[in-house]
């Protein structure tokens, strides 16, 4: 600080030391910040803990959720939440559960009715077939009229025994055995034909692997053949081509193709309770393709659609367990 002084002439200088001053303003500067970043630290952790506080039921919840597999029994979710909320929805769900029990119970119940009830007409078939075979009256026509019912009633009950143990997610490796796939799909496609002679000779076998044999149930794959050329022959007038290749059966008619929700979820992998698709829809279609799907997935082979538009559809079956 300056001052002009008259007596004696000149400037006046005062100077004072505030060293102290500037020492105390970082001193303050550095508790601040101090201050701050203690605040900042109590806020995390309190927010974490917060958080974590908030989020304990929903994880608690979720893991049970998560723990429950469909089946004939399933345990209940507990319901001794805190809040009314997750109890509410603890209960909701364990009426699900108890919902979802008995509609297994009923299905099972449904599978053990339709097994024996269609078991016991198919006896009294053969027992019939039996005794006109015992009374040797029939003329050769008629033996060989008599000789296709009762090849039809075998049919019937391998199909029969096939669809029950897809109805009870089973399958008997005791039926397991060595086929050649030439004469499967060969009888598969005499058996439509004196079923219907609409279909006769609309059916174009091409064999490039004569020798193609797998190890694997023969009734399920005559199924699966059969389902897939009868959807074929329905959905056009033209023929329909079956092909041989290494270890793939090719299935192709030329009509109109499939819709695109149909042909989206026949080519979706996985087991059918991973499908998201609306309930129903798949119903829309044919009641064949689904059991292609069945049929495919109990004995691990792959479906493939390699075409389906205006020129017509291609279906590919990736054979496995080859002989």
């Amino acid at each position: 600080m300056a001052k002009r002084l008259e007596e004696p002439g000149g400037k006046l200088f005062l100077a004072q030391d505030i060293t102290i001053m500037e020492n105390r303003e970082s001193l303050v500067q550095m508790v601040l910040v101090g201050v701050a970043s203690v605040m900042l630290l109590i806020g995390y952790f309190a927010a974490r803990a917060g958080s974590r506080y908030l989020v304990r039921p929903f994880k608690k919840l979720t893991r049970e959720v998560l723990g429950r597999v469909p089946g004939p029994s399933m345990q209940q979710i507990t319901t001794d939440y805190r809040d009314q909320e997750f109890c509410d929805i603890a209960e909701a769900f364990n009426r699900f559960l108890t919902a979802l029990e008995h509609h297994i119970e009923r299905e099972k119940s449904f599978v053990k009715l339709a097994s024996h009830e269609l078991r016991t007409p198919l006896a009294v078939m053969s027992g019939a077939l039996n005794v006109l075979e015992q009374r040797q009256s029939l003329s050769m026509a008629d033996q060989k009229t008599l000789a296709r019912i009762r090849r039809a009633m075998e049919t019937m009950r391998d199909d029969t025994e096939v669809l029950l143990e897809l109805a009870r997610s089973e399958a008997s490796e005791g039926d397991a055995r060595t086929i050649v796939l030439h004469e499967v799909v060969q009888n598969t496609i005499d058996d439509l034909e004196h079923g219907l002679p609409g279909h006769t000779e609309r059916v174009t076998v091409y064999n490039n692997s004569p020798g193609l044999r797998v190890t694997t149930h023969p009734a399920l794959v005559r199924m699966l053949l059969r389902n897939l050329l009868q959807n074929a022959l329905r959905h056009t007038h033209a023929g329909v081509e079956v092909q041989l290749i290494k270890n793939r059966i090719s299935v192709r008619d030329f009509g109109a193709g499939l819709p695109e929700n149909v042909t989206e979820r026949l080519n979706t992998i996985g087991p059918p309770s991973t499908d998201t698709s609306k309930a129903g829809e798949f119903n829309n279609t044919t009641f064949g393709l689904l059991i292609v799907r069945l049929v495919c997935e109990r004995l691990g082979w792959d479906l493939e659609i390699a075409q389906s538009d205006n020129e017509g559809t291609e279906f590919l079956i990736h054979v496995h367990n080859l002989a």
